[in-house]
């Protein structure tokens, strides 16, 4: 009897163990033993992996795109892989649609929320999606007159020039309103009215200036009286005390009187006076 010997592939997983003289007709049906494909793509493969080498890698395999219905080698089908044009595929400007490949260039030109677009007014691009609300802010996109008068439309950026300065529909206010005039009316008419009503507006205007007289001498008054010492403590602070001395070297008597002030809210009312070189022979 000879001596017993195992299966060159027992590593990968052959139980088969005999005379080393069977060895080689076990070889001829061993599933872990590399034969060639039958397809002649140059492969060696153990037989238990033939029917998936067959099956998804082989080159030389016949297979058919799942888009495209259209059959190709094994090899064929990887560089079709990516490149089909029914494949359906998300936009390349991420607006979440998906698209067949072969309409991917018509959908980013004419469908795509996500295109870019120009705003006709002004020029400046926008996404598609972001174009309609744009519009509504755009300064140059045109906008009536909300006084309804002829002239327009204006781009809304010169809107309020318009308003300010031209548009006869707008009721404007006389312009000694300040004075207490009450006409409002359109533009047009304001030069009218002002020709027509110069003495009232000159009257209004006197009396305007008697007003604004008394709340100017009520506010001197309310000035003088908050400015005014009643705390009972007199701060005096003498300004050019070195030529107020000279001065008074210079010059006999010369008396110097402070502010006001009040011993209290309704106290007495004092003043200090200085002489700063005395006064007389000083007895």
């Amino acid at each position: 009897m000879g001596s017993l010997v195992f299966c060159i592939h027992h590593k990968e997983g052959c139980k088969w163990s005999d005379e080393l003289r069977k060895l080689k007709a076990h070889l001829n049906t061993c599933k872990h033993d590399a034969v060639q494909c039958p397809n002649k793509c140059g492969s060696q493969i153990p037989r238990v992996m033939m029917n998936d080498h067959l099956a998804f890698t082989c080159i030389q395999r016949r297979a058919t795109c799942e888009f495209c219905n259209v059959e190709f080698t094994g090899q064929g089908l990887e560089e079709h892989a990516g490149l089909c044009t029914q494949e359906p595929i998300y936009c390349e400007s991420k607006c979440g649609i998906r698209v067949l490949r072969g309409r991917m260039s018509i959908h980013r030109a004419k469908d795509c929320v996500k295109r870019m677009r120009r705003c006709p007014h002004c020029s400046r691009e926008f996404s598609a999606d972001t174009l309609s609300l744009h519009g509504t802010t755009c300064p140059r996109s045109p906008v009536p007159c909300p006084q309804r008068c002829d002239a327009g439309p204006f781009a809304r950026a010169d809107l309020e020039s318009h308003l300010r300065d031209e548009c006869k529909a707008l009721a404007v206010p006389c312009t000694f309103k300040e004075a207490g005039c009450r006409f409002k009316g359109p533009r047009h008419l304001l030069e009218t009215h002002l020709e027509a009503n110069s003495a009232s507006h000159l009257s209004l205007m006197v009396t305007l200036s008697s007003r604004q007289s008394a709340q100017i001498q009520a506010l001197k008054q309310a000035v003088a009286k908050l400015s005014t010492n009643y705390t009972g403590t007199l701060l005096w602070k003498i300004n050019d005390w070195t030529a107020k001395m000279q001065e008074a070297k210079s010059k006999d008597g010369l008396e110097l009187v402070s502010p006001p002030f009040y011993t209290s809210q309704y106290g007495y009312k004092l003043q200090a006076s200085m002489f700063l070189n005395g006064n007389g022979p000083g007895e």
